[in-house]
């Protein structure tokens, strides 16, 4: 049978009093393996005799197990195991390191202990004082035990705390004379804000820390394997792909008068009109003059400049910088087209045009070039007419864009957008390439700025600004 004594380790001398020491102790049964010096909690006893205690290690995680902490084990036991719980009194051959002589000791989590009041348990821990440290000591600590349990809220005996939520205060009731938990009212206007306190005293600097490691060695520690150089070399990624373009920048000041280009292609020839309704007959005219022979005109003296000399300012059909000095008209019977007109423009040209002024049959200019349209020397001259372009490359979109070969010169229109800077838009077939690479001025597409286009010998034909317009572009072929 166990046997719970309350007695004296050492009988009270009668000589020599300095030497008595005195502890209050329980013989239990180990409810589960204990450790010297762990605190305990009766769980129950044996036969429910009332004297048998069981002990568990006690912990302040709760109120069951810290509430019935009655002091520490004083031999370590096995389950089942018999063996003494000093209730109050010295208690040595413990480890209390860390620990300060005078410091006091807690109830911590399975038995442990706390040391000191810097580590003393706070809520949600139950707070329960176990007692003393007397020798701090890795071995042969001591502590004296003097066990005092902590009380909630709810265990004071003038308290009564009932449906409990959140936000309640504990005030004084008269009536029933006991302290109560109440709702807290909205109370009254808060007071104004108080001044602000001084400022405290800067803190000394604190000691300066370890270098941390280089990104390179924190690259080795979590797996990498390689050179430093190795590793710098794996940081840089692939070439990202082109950004979209940026805004157009503001227009820049306006540049020289440019020197006059080529002259452009004459465009192609517009649908006949519809032939008006035909006005009453007038009256019969009164009979001319016999026609008059055939004339001649001779320089009779080598003092006379010019044999003859006409002169016009007459715009009569032939638009605008044109002037109509002669019309020729074969009146024989049956002639087919027999009217020619002679007129000659602001800047000195010679042109023989037909009757409805749309098509230039030769044309001089003051510079001496010319142009005939048919044939010269028995040849018509080579014109392919304008080829449409239907395939694009590196996103290019074009509007109306076709070229044309005239004897040996390539002429382009329209305009290409949307594409890559400096990439092909489209390929020109062979027969109508350059001989070497030209780059050539042109405006681009939807900005007034000067752009340039390059058309190599393989027949690419790349924008530089990735827009442009192709109207202006002519070049001879190889």
């Amino acid at each position: 049978m166990i046997q719970s004594t309350v007695g004296f380790t050492n009988p009270v001398p009668s000589a020599a009093p300095s030497t008595y020491t005195s502890t209050v102790k329980h013989l239990v049964k180990a409810g589960v393996s204990l450790t010297k010096g762990q605190a305990v909690y009766v769980t129950g006893s044996t036969g429910n005799s009332g004297t048998n205690m069981i002990v568990g290690k006690a912990s302040n995680t709760g109120e069951s197990t810290s509430s019935k902490t009655m002091g520490l084990i004083e031999s370590t036991v096995s389950t089942n195991g018999q063996a003494y719980v000093i209730a109050e009194g010295l208690l040595a051959g413990l480890n209390t390191n860390g620990a300060t002589a005078g410091d006091p000791v807690w109830l911590g989590v399975d038995g442990n202990l706390i040391f000191g009041l810097a580590n003393k348990p706070v809520a949600p821990a139950h707070l329960v004082f176990i007692g003393i440290v007397t020798r701090a000591q890795q071995n042969n600590g001591e502590i004296f035990v003097k066990v005092q349990n902590g009380f909630e809220l709810e265990e004071l005996h003038n308290l009564v705390l009932t449906d409990v939520q959140d936000g309640d205060a504990v005030v004084w009731d008269s009536t029933t004379g006991k302290w109560i938990n109440s709702a807290v009212s909205s109370g009254g206007t808060p007071g104004p804000q108080g001044e602000t306190g001084p400022a405290g005293a800067d803190g000394s600097d604190g000691a300066p820390g370890a270098d941390g490691d280089s990104a390179y060695q924190i690259a080795v520690n979590n797996g990498f394997s390689g050179t430093e150089q190795q590793w710098l070399d794996s940081l840089v990624g692939p070439a990202g792909s082109d950004g979209a373009p940026g805004a157009d920048g503001a227009d820049g000041a306006t540049g020289p008068q440019g020197e006059q280009g080529i002259q452009g292609l004459k465009g192609d020839k517009g649908d006949k009109g519809d032939t008006g309704a035909t006005g009453p007959t007038g009256p019969q005219g009164e009979a001319g003059p016999a026609p008059a022979a055939p004339f001649t005109i001779t320089q009779s003296s080598n003092n006379a400049n010019y044999p003859l000399t006409i002169s016009s300012a007459n715009e009569q059909g032939g638009g605008s910088g044109w002037v109509d000095v002669m019309k020729l008209i074969n009146s024989k019977s049956g002639a087919i087209n027999p009217a020619k007109h002679i007129r000659m423009n602001v800047n000195g040209g010679l042109e023989i045009v037909n009757n409805a002024y749309s098509q230039a049959i030769f044309l001089i200019a003051d510079n001496g070039d010319f142009s005939v349209s048919g044939r010269v020397n028995g040849s018509t001259i080579g014109d392919s007419g304008w080829i449409t372009v239907s395939s694009f490359t590196n996103s290019y979109t074009g509007t109306n864009v076709a070229y044309r070969k005239i004897n040996n010169v390539v002429y382009l229109r329209g305009n290409v957008s949307a594409g890559s800077a400096g990439y092909s838009a489209f390929n020109l077939p062979e027969g109508y390439r350059p001989a070497i690479d030209v780059v050539l001025p042109v405006q681009k597409f939807g900005t007034p700025n000067i752009d340039y286009v390059t058309v190599y010998s393989n027949g690419h034909v790349s924008p530089n600004g990735g827009a442009a317009w192709l109207s202006s572009l002519i070049f001879p072929v190889g």
